[in-house]
This record gives C-alpha cells, sequence and structure tokens, in this order.
C-alpha cells in the first residue's frame, strides 16, 4: 500500500472509514500478536461452524480456520463487495484449510436461518454503528448462534488512546468532543458487558488488551501509525477544538515533516482493544 493514499482511499465503497481490504491488512500485521492472542482467548473449537461477521478483507481467516481446524468451515460477510471480492481471492488461492463461504450482508440483518451457527467473531465492525444499530447487531448475533454457542466481539477503546511526545491534554479534550459526535463508537467498549447482558447472553467475559510500539518501529508498524494519524487528525481538525489544539492535530497530520513525532527516539505509541464473549442460554 502506498504511504501516499489519501485518507478516503482507504474507505470502503460500504463507507465504512479505514475500512479498505489493504489499510485493514496493514492494521493487522502490525499488530497481529496482539491480536492473534484475542482471538484465541474466546474459545473456538475444532470442528465449529463460525461465523466472521464485517470480516473486511479476511484478516482474521487463517487464524479462525486453524483454531476450527480441517473439519471446521467459516463464512465470511462484508458490507463491501470489494472486500468479499477479496476473500473470494484468497479462497480460489487456496490459502485457507478449511472450507470458507463468502457473503455480502450487514451485520444488522444477516441472511441466516437460527441457530446456523457456533460462534460469531466480529472484530471492529461496532465503531462504525449507531447505538441502536449495535443493539440489532448484538441481537442477530444471539440469534444465528446455537444454545451454548459464543459470541465474542472485539473493538478498539479510545479512551485510552494514547502516544507521544504530544500533550495529553489535547488528546483528551479531543474526547470530551466526540461523546457527541457519531464517532462515539470508538468510546463504546466498556459498555459491552451490559450490552451482551440485555442481549441476553451469559457467562459474560470482557477483557482489555494494551498495544504498545516504540521505536524503532518496523515498516508496516510505521506505514500503519501514519494512516492512523492522518485519519485522526482530519478528524479531530473538524472538530469545536480551540486554534492551539487544532494546529498540534495539524502538526500531526503532517507525517512526512521530519520533525514529526514519529522521528522522535522517543516515540511511543498506546492502543487498546477490548474483547467481549458471550454465550447463549441452552434454556
Amino acid at each position: 500500500m502506498s504511504n501516499n493514499h489519501p485518507i478516503d482511499s482507504h474507505n470502503a465503497t460500504s463507507g465504512g472509514k479505514m475500512s479498505e481490504a489493504r489499510y485493514l491488512d496493514d492494521h493487522y500485521e502490525a499488530t497481529k500478536v496482539d491480536y492473534e492472542q484475542m482471538l484465541r482467548s474466546v474459545g473456538i473449537e475444532k470442528g465449529w461452524n463460525v461465523l466472521d461477521a464485517g470480516g473486511g478483507g479476511g484478516s482474521y481467516l487463517r487464524l479462525l480456520t486453524e483454531l476450527v481446524g480441517d473439519s471446521g468451515t467459516v463464512m465470511i460477510t462484508d458490507l463491501a463487495s470489494e472486500n468479499v471480492q477479496h476473500v473470494a481471492a484468497r479462497i480460489d488461492r487456496g490459502e485457507f484449510r478449511c472450507r470458507v463461504e463468502t457473503r455480502t450482508a450487514n451485520v444488522v440483518e444477516l441472511p441466516f436461518p437460527d441457530d446456523a451457527f457456533d460462534a460469531v467473531w466480529c472484530a471492529a465492525v461496532t465503531q462504525y454503528l449507531s447505538d441502536d444499530e449495535v443493539v440489532t447487531a448484538f441481537n442477530e448475533f444471539k440469534r444465528v448462534v446455537r444454545p451454548g454457542g459464543l459470541v465474542a466481539i472485539k473493538e478498539g477503546d479510545i479512551t485510552a488512546w494514547h502516544f507521544g511526545p504530544f500533550p495529553s491534554a489535547v488528546i483528551w479534550r479531543s474526547f470530551i468532543e466526540y461523546m457527541d459526535r457519531p464517532e462515539r463508537g470508538f468510546m463504546r467498549a466498556p459498555k459491552f458487558a451490559a450490552m451482551f447482558r440485555a442481549a441476553g447472553l451469559e457467562n459474560i467475559v470482557s477483557r482489555t488488551t494494551l498495544i504498545e510500539k516504540y521505536q524503532p518501529l518496523s515498516p508496516v508498524e510505521r506505514r500503519f501509525i501514519r494512516e492512523a494519524f492522518k485519519y485522526m487528525s482530519s478528524l479531530n481538525l473538524k472538530l469545536d477544538l480551540s486554534d492551539d489544539d487544532k494546529e498540534w492535530w495539524l502538526a500531526l497530520s503532517n507525517v512526512d515533516d521530519p520533525q514529526h513525532i514519529l522521528n522522535d527516539e522517543d516515540f511511543f505509541y498506546r492502543e487498546p482493544h477490548n474483547v467481549t464473549v458471550g454465550r447463549v442460554p441452552t434454556t
């Protein structure tokens, strides 16, 4: 992926910001060890039929097919047809060890019968949904999973996002502004356990993993963080912030500046992700 792509080039045709397959692949590779540990912790078993709901370009498919084994199956859906086509091409190349199927579908209206799957895995999707849509999606996940099966959600939690050297107060003031904007989906993860209970799921476990990056950054880590800074700065520059704060975000967006914090020997980047798992009741 070119470092010179404009921000909108990372958007899928579905309208999801930063949800185009190539960008998602870079994000996954930059945080692969932590992401795979999160998925392994869910409890997916050999022989299961798993739905990867809103799976983008299929970043998690290799591990999902490893977890279910040769006797398992994985169905991956996405709202963006080009992401589904990207996955279909990977299937045709024989990249996966078990049967993988694709569907173009919306997580709030899944085209599957009741009890069709042993588990649902949904990563980095709810951030794009309204509060009401998330409730609908969780009810849909419960509907298509058999009694005793698993529903697992992974989502970023911007409330603990941090990086530097950069003024912490500038970041915190942007969080306050996000609370009244559609992008507040990035701040919803701490509520997932309560939302799972409201959906009727049980045996709920919620854990947060803090992903940290320090110098020297690998090429894929640097590429991903560059694009994340450009995207987040473009959002923050539209907020009702002071001119001084906007100057900080404008400087952060200029990732080609030799004085950019990405080139500072003390640079750090921290990105928290939450995984919430619940079971569908057996009675």
